[in-house]
């Protein structure tokens, strides 16, 4: 990969980086907010006045309560997964245990995916696995060599494509046969 392919950005992240500082700012309030320079300067007014102004300027952030309500409205019930023989298997229940190696469970990690996803519209989660491959699933366990999640929000994701496979939804649902 070249250095002009590394650098590149979306046409989109261009367009709407301002926009997403903007909306994780008003998310969190406080200095972050104050220092985003969203007070606007009046045509007539000094710049020492302006920066007095800015300074004692309050702003009461009703964009948290907002989306904290509605996510916990989302998550007031616990998601119900059907996991098949997944539920027994020691990788997997790692995997729900501590979804980012970080230590947020699955149902945590979603949960401030959620959060990210309203204030920013969108997130991505990328799912990646160690490069170390296991020769055995006991050295996979005994070293916890699993996939695990990582959330991206928007400003940190510079450049993007995706194809539609439109092949794959022509054959329709898939029924699972038994072992």
């Amino acid at each position: 990969m070249t250095k002009e392919e590394l650098l590149k950005c979306h046409r989109d992240y261009e367009l709407y980086s301002d926009e997403w500082r903007y909306f994780i700012s008003s998310y969190f309030g406080g200095r972050i907010y104050k220092d985003g320079n969203y007070l606007l300067q009046h045509p007539f007014e000094s710049i020492t006045n302006y920066n007095r102004r800015k300074e004692i300027s309050y702003y009461y952030n009703y964009c948290a309560p907002i989306i904290d309500i509605f996510v916990s409205h989302l998550f007031r019930k616990k998601a119900e997964r059907d996991l098949g023989s997944l539920k027994k298997d020691q990788l997997f229940k790692a995997f729900m245990r501590d979804s980012d190696l970080e230590g947020s469970s699955l149902d945590h990690f979603m949960r401030d995916a959620q959060r990210y996803a309203s204030v920013y519209g969108r997130v991505s989660i990328v799912v990646d696995k160690p490069s170390k491959v296991p020769d055995t699933l006991a050295r996979a366990r005994e070293e916890d060599i699993r996939p695990y999640l990582s959330l991206v929000t928007p400003e940190n994701l510079t450049d993007w494509s995706y194809l539609r496979a439109s092949k794959l939804r022509e054959a329709g649902p898939r029924q699972c046969k038994g072992p």
